[in-house]
């Protein structure tokens, strides 16, 4: 079973973390978005109190989420992924579609436009160097990529916290959720579902879409936005839920705003 804790009332929401970093991205998100969902903050396979995943690394995740939700008796919920956890949120939803509100994938790295080639690169090199991702993710190569890559150079309190989560995490896991967190099914989601994505426009990791649908939010934030651009965050998150609300939800899920049972 995963590790997680359940923070606040109301419509239940899953949380999933991104790469190599535990639950604590949420932590400026955390005290207000509680007051309008139940948030469930969820450690991926292999992080924290978790397992590890076995065999792969994707389809343990999209299995362990689904029993996650049978085991707390909720009969939908909103999943709210991050990073590179977008594609195990839209292969979760696909797999729980019944039982899931809507979808918000937040600054998603998703398999499309360069990541196919990067990915390709990555497991082959780690072929004939299977040392290669302890020696990426360690020292100043990890602080560089944490820094420029995710925080467009600037450096806050939170990329020390980043550097010290991801070298505390197993190397097989990094390794794991790095190459085998992309979703190899591409097709979209069921109309049925209401999708939010929030891009930063600053995102180095994330790169946006050149065409723009009606679900796409632009933000002024880089890939750090849980953090440095929580109120923005939050601003569509709330919107995308109120539009849910309005919309009008089944009979067996709470309204927006008013606490409900899991």
């Amino acid at each position: 079973m995963l590790s997680y804790d359940i923070v606040g009332d109301g419509p239940p929401m899953l949380l999933i973390h991104g790469l190599g970093i535990t639950r604590s991205v949420w932590r400026n998100l955390e005290s207000q978005l509680s007051q309008r969902a139940r948030l469930i903050l969820v450690e991926l396979p292999g992080f924290g109190q978790s397992p590890p995943p076995s065999p792969n690394f994707l389809s343990a995740c999209v299995k362990a989420l689904v029993e996650l939700r049978q085991r707390l008796g909720i009969s939908r919920w909103t999943v709210l992924s991050y990073s590179c956890s977008a594609d195990i949120g839209r292969a979760y939803i696909r797999r729980d579609a019944a039982h899931v509100a809507g979808g918000i994938f937040l600054c998603p790295i998703q398999r499309s436009g360069r990541w196919p080639v990067l990915h390709f690169m990555g497991c082959s090199v780690l072929r004939w160097w299977p040392g290669f991702t302890a020696w990426l993710f360690s020292g100043a190569r990890l602080r560089w990529m944490i820094v420029t890559l995710a925080f467009n150079g600037e450096r806050h309190t939170c990329t020390r916290e980043w550097f010290q989560e991801i070298s505390a995490q197993p190397i097989a896991i990094l390794e794991a959720q790095l190459t085998q967190s992309f979703d190899p099914i591409q097709t979209e989601l069921s109309p049925e579902i209401p999708v939010l994505r929030i891009w930063g426009r600053y995102d180095r990791l994330a790169a946006r879409p050149r065409s723009m649908g009606p679900h796409d939010r632009v933000i002024e934030a880089n890939h750090g936005a849980p953090l440095l651009a929580s109120t923005l965050v939050l601003r569509e998150v709330y919107a995308f839920l109120q539009r849910q609300a309005e919309a009008g939800a089944p009979a067996s899920v709470p309204a927006f705003g008013r606490p409900g049972a899991l």
